[in-house]
């Protein structure tokens, strides 16, 4: 049984209008009204996107099956972690000011964690798709016999 356009909606629309309010604030130069270096800029924008993921998955916990729940909160919180830690930290960007040795060595930890942080992501991934085809596979027999 194919969902509707309308209920597909349903289950990611709250990520989709974070996703348009991330756009529409990395389109405004927000850099002529307050001091903000790009790095902090982006940050806003991918701090909403995942700020969106937490929601969404908030909003629909009841709908969504136990891997899809982990992957979304997981991505959620990892790109918002992601946003929050671009925004805090101007010297990023090598423009806004020089960095000094201690700051080069936390850069390149956060490299290094960022990356490590990204391996649960296609875990959770696979395992929510194998969830989906097993009730898929459930619902096709279902309807069968």
């Amino acid at each position: 049984m194919k969902k509707g356009l309308q209920e597909q909606f349903k289950d990611s629309g709250i990520v989709f209008l974070f996703l348009i309010i991330a756009g529409i604030l990395t389109a405004t130069p927000l850099q002529h009204y307050i001091p903000l270096s790009r790095f902090q800029h982006f940050g806003l924008g991918i701090f909403l996107v995942g700020l969106g993921y937490v929601i969404q998955t908030v909003w629909s916990w009841k709908r969504m099956k136990t891997w899809a729940r982990a992957m979304q909160l997981y991505f959620g919180l990892w790109f918002a972690a992601t946003g929050l830690v671009a925004y805090s930290l101007p010297w990023l960007d090598p423009k806004m000011s020089v960095r000094t040795e201690s700051q080069e060595k936390l850069a390149s930890s956060l490299v290094i964690a960022y990356f490590v942080s990204c391996a649960p992501l296609p875990v959770l991934t696979l395992l929510w798709l194998r969830e989906e085809l097993q009730n898929w596979r459930k619902t096709r027999k279902d309807s069968t016999s």
